[in-house]
């Protein structure tokens, strides 16, 4: 009988170290899914060298065309003002702009030489994996030649995988989930709209994890072709707080939206052995229920903890002897190595939390070393930290290619995650970071001390450690560490009772309901201020956990703008029709009276909204989506009352406070039920 071929993106990995906003109950299981593959021939842009980086080429060609000031350059380029201005403040520097309004004649060359560049057309092997009884394909596409993992044993229940070298080698066994479905027929090709919209989503969530993406260039057919069976790694976990839901994930996404029913149809007792393996209730002396669990979040950071502490002198250095003393410099100098990757580890914990939004993201990754330096220096200063010109070779050595190495490997560097928490609290007030410049705005200079020994430490033994007192640095560490990382304790007893009245799981239970109105997939990879806004008025909320009325109502509107905006620049064509003819469309589409929230929109707004430029209105919005999808979407959206919704929640916006007075908790909730439904469809997560 021939080695089943396997696929895993968690490898050795475990579910609480790839997904930190998510607590877990007990330990995850590992299982295999039989999967069917199909091969993909992808066509991507290639990388054509550029002289400007595209944020440069924009503003050149914009203050080209016309004499353009800060805040129009902002709305165009969708990103904040002093952002802007630090941009141009660069390419002043560097001759591209003689000042914020006059392109130099070194500007003025480069972008005649930009014009003529053509990105090359090149393609990529990939791999799809579907569910054959279902037609649900996972969220994650692999890129590249595919090798299976290497199976050291087998059968028709079993499987277990090996990774590794002679010394250092795991062994990882888990349930096989086959399909027993013979007879259902394949399809030898995939829908080629169904292979884009996948990569689309596959691109927003390895963009949210500071993942390499798919440069699809959309110009172009994909190939896909039928292969052979595969079973793809998954871990099942129990969510603390919801332990009625079991979460199923690849390593690429928390939860993939309909395994947990797969599973359910076709192997219920599964699901009950990954609940027994995670859940140890007990009940305390009220016959109050708790739960119980040994975390194993952050293992790299304790593992790094207990062995600087192994190392702390249980004498004063005064009172030891010569070889004492010996003994307590050696154990100074790992004390501070280990420090280091402590710190080292907790950036990039906290950059994996705290993505960067897709437009500062984007901005880092093409710019070079230095200028990303100059950039992020002054974004340090700007949020409060000291010292930031004599730290400034901690932000001197990050670019695209760096991030991609960190985040695509899992392999923390301080210089690639520092520098993006420090653009993070930038773009975030709310940012721990803050916290931290609160508690002392001169903690750069401890990092930095700590990042120059550290690196003498490494590659000299004959070395001096820094003349600091190692409690004192170990302390420093702690600090820093439970401050950006608040749910990290280094307590000596690990073991952690958590009990379900507390406050403290607020946040957790609303995601588990949102995740459940939503989908797990389209909820994780929203903007950050999207989800925040979704979270206070989540399902599970009642009574005064909820906001008032007027904020509910602004909430539910902003939510709204915001989807459909992000939809509309995803719509072919969008903008090719006017204003009037969107309204002839929709009153072909709509039976009942257009409402005035529709009829009347300011021309400049929809303009604005359909040309992805300058402020807009959620009427605006509304009206070009409706006006510029597809008929099937149309039809989702009209058996939704998509008119009569958005109206109502124009209409009650304007109306301002008097909205407490008219509308119940009861009246709000079933609005919010129902704007999720519309959410699902605008945002592309329908059946």
């Amino acid at each position: 009988m021939p080695k089943p071929k396997v696929i895993s993106v968690f490898k050795t990995d475990k579910f609480e170290n790839r997904f930190l906003n998510i607590s877990m109950m007990g330990k995850p299981l590992d299982i295999f899914l039989e999967c069917k593959s199909y091969d993909l021939e992808i066509p991507i842009k290639g990388k054509a060298k550029r002289e400007l980086d595209i944020f440069e080429e924009t503003i050149l060609r914009m203050v080209l065309l016309k004499k353009c000031l800060i805040p129009e350059l902002a709305e165009t380029l969708c990103l904040k003002k002093d952002l802007v201005n630090f941009i141009i403040l660069r390419m002043i520097e560097s001759g591209l702009l003689e000042d914020n309004q006059t392109v130099s004649e070194k500007g003025r060359k480069l972008l005649d030489v930009q014009s003529q560049i053509r990105e090359e057309i090149e393609t990529v092997q990939g791999k799809m994996f579907v569910i054959k009884k279902t037609g649900l394909i996972l969220p994650y596409i692999h890129i590249g030649e595919f090798q299976s993992e290497a199976v050291d044993d087998f059968d028709p229940n079993s499987i277990t995988i090996g990774f590794g070298t002679v010394g250092n080698y795991r062994r990882i066994y888990g349930k096989c989930v086959r399909d027993t479905d013979f007879e259902r027929r394949v399809d030898s090709v995939l829908d080629t709209r169904i292979v884009k919209k996948t990569i689309k989503t596959f691109n927003k969530i390895a963009s949210a994890q500071n993942r390499s993406t798919i440069q699809l260039s959309e110009e172009y057919g994909i190939y896909s072709s039928a292969s052979e069976n595969i079973y793809f790694h998954l871990q099942a976990v129990v969510q603390e707080g919801n332990v009625d839901e079991v979460m199923f994930s690849d390593g690429f996404v928390p939860n993939i939206d309909g395994i947990a029913d797969y599973i359910r149809n076709e192997d219920p007792e599964l699901l009950s052995s990954i609940k027994s393996r995670a859940v140890d209730m007990t009940v305390s002396s009220d016959e109050e229920q708790v739960v119980t669990y040994r975390s194993q979040r952050y293992r790299e950071i304790y593992h790094l903890y207990e062995n600087a502490c192994k190392h702390l002198p249980d004498i004063k250095y005064e009172q030891a002897t010569i070889d004492e003393r010996t003994d307590i410099n050696e154990g100074k100098r790992q004390i501070i190595i280990d420090c280091y990757y402590m710190i080292e580890w907790a950036f990039y914990y906290y950059t994996r939390r705290n993505p960067l939004s897709e437009e500062m993201i984007n901005l880092i990754k093409q710019r070079s070393f230095s200028a990303n330096a100059k950039t992020l220096t002054r974004f340090a200063h700007d949020i409060g930290f000291q010292y930031t010109n004599m730290c400034s070779n901690l932000f001197a050595h990050i670019d695209g290619n760096k991030i991609d190495g960190v985040y695509n490997y899992n392999s923390p560097k301080l210089y690639v995650c520092l520098p993006l928490a420090i653009a993070e609290a930038k773009e975030n007030s709310s940012s721990e970071i803050h916290l931290l410049i609160q508690k002392d705005r001169g903690v750069l200079r401890f990092i930095n001390l700590l990042n120059d020994n550290c690196g003498d430490l490494r590659h000299d033994s004959e070395a001096d450690a820094i003349d600091m007192d190692t409690v004192e640095i170990l302390d420093e560490t702690k600090r820093i560490i439970t401050t950006i990382l608040p749910d990290l304790s280094f307590a000596k007893d690990e073991k952690i009772v958590v009990n379900h009245r507390d406050s403290s799981l607020a946040r957790l239970l609303a995601q588990v309901s949102l995740e459940k109105k939503l989908g797990s997939i389209f909820f994780s990879t929203m903007r950050v201020g999207l989800k925040n806004d979704w979270l206070k008025i989540s399902p599970d909320k009642k009574g005064n956990q909820l906001p008032d009325a007027r904020e509910y109502i602004e909430i539910i509107y902003r939510i709204l703008q915001a989807e459909l905006s992000e939809a509309n620049k995803d719509l072919n064509g969008k903008g090719k029709r006017s204003k009037s003819d969107a309204l002839t469309i929709l009153s072909e589409r709509y039976t009942g009276r257009i409402p005035k929230s529709f009829s009347n929109i300011n021309d400049i707004y929809y303009y604005n909204a359909a040309k992805e430029e300058g402020y807009s209105t959620l009427g605006a919005e509304a009206l070009v989506f409706i006006a510029n999808v597809d008929n099937p979407v149309a039809e989702k959206l009209n058996n939704l009352n998509y008119v009569q919704i958005l109206d109502r929640v124009i209409s009650l916006r304007g109306h301002g406070n008097m909205v407490a007075l008219n509308e119940t908790e009861q009246s709000l909730n079933n609005l919010r039920d129902d704007v999720i439904k519309l959410s699902r469809v605008i945002g592309g997560y329908y059946d």
